[in-house]
């Protein structure tokens, strides 16, 4: 008896539209996934989304159900008047935002872009900026994206879209606010007027809202006025000691303003006071009588 060798083709035939065949074989009666080159979702070109990606090889060469299908990719979203970090667009306020869709890949293509800001939609003409004018800080963290308007949007709606971007709207401070504390010994004895004991340090916080959030410069005034500048947390705090009796306040800072606190009035009360000493006989004498009912409260 005579053996015979049959070679069979490779099923490695080519597949239309970004279409390719994960496998670890291309031989006979081999499993394999269909998939998109460029990552996009696979459809049958009637517009109906296949539902199951696998496939075999047959003895055709040719992979089982290849026909009609076509890889459906998300529009490329072009930016200007904006700084694109990842899926962020920071833009300052009162600005504006200009998003451009460029979908000339998808198939099939279509003429018409529908743009998202939240859940408002905008249709444009394909490559027609849509612009986002005026911007305030209640814009930030709106979610933008485009979507590609073909047939295959009126069967999948929520396909060929493309990433979203948050909205990040840049402003200066509204405000700087000053706080001034201590752990031990600090008492408040008037409107923004403080007294601390000689052996404490200042807790200073400097309060404001800002984006990106604020730096902050302290200006202590004692016998004469300093800044003083150093690395701060995000709420601006800082320990401190005082030398002199001072008026503090800070000034909150970034890129778009700078607004000043009001000034705050801290006294050093000494750790320790002179005592004045004399004979029993040269001190001044007082007589003093002091009457009360039973159960009241005296002030001396």
């Amino acid at each position: 008896m005579e053996n015979f060798a049959i070679s069979l083709s490779d099923c490695n035939s080519s597949l239309p539209y970004d279409v390719v065949v994960d496998a670890t074989s291309r031989i006979l009666n081999s499993p394999g996934t269909f998939a998109c080159s460029n990552g996009g979702d696979l459809f049958y070109s009637n517009g109906t989304m296949l539902t199951s990606s696998d496939t075999t090889c047959l003895s055709s060469a040719e992979w089982s159900g290849q026909d009609n299908l076509q890889c459906w990719t998300a529009p490329i979203v072009s930016f200007t008047s904006s700084s694109v970090v990842g899926n962020k667009l920071s833009v300052p306020e009162g600005g504006a935002l200009s998003m451009a869709c460029d979908y000339n890949d998808v198939i099939p293509s279509g003429d018409t872009s529908r743009f998202y800001v939240d859940e408002n939609q905008f249709v444009t003409t394909k490559g027609e900026p849509f612009i986002l004018s005026s911007l305030q800080r209640s814009d930030s963290n709106k979610v933008v994206s485009c979507q590609a308007v073909t047939p295959y949007t009126d069967v999948h709606p929520t396909s060929g879209k493309s990433m979203e971007y948050i909205v990040d709207v840049l402003y200066r401070p509204s405000f700087a606010k000053s706080q001034v504390s201590a752990s031990n010994f600090f008492l408040e004895v008037g409107n923004d007027e403080y007294l601390i004991r000689s052996d404490q340090n200042l807790t200073l916080v400097c309060s404001s809202d800002a984006n990106p959030a604020a730096s902050c410069i302290w200006t202590v005034c004692g016998k004469s006025c300093e800044n003083i500048s150093s690395a701060h947390t995000s709420d601006c705090y800082m320990n401190y000691h005082l030398s002199a009796n001072s008026s503090i306040s800070c000034t909150a800072t970034n890129d778009y303003g700078f607004p000043s606190s009001d000034m705050q009035k801290v006294t050093i009360v000494p750790l320790t006071r002179s005592v004045s000493f004399g004979k029993a006989d040269d001190m001044p004498k007082r007589d003093s009588i002091v009457t009360s009912q039973t159960g009241n409260n005296m002030t001396l």
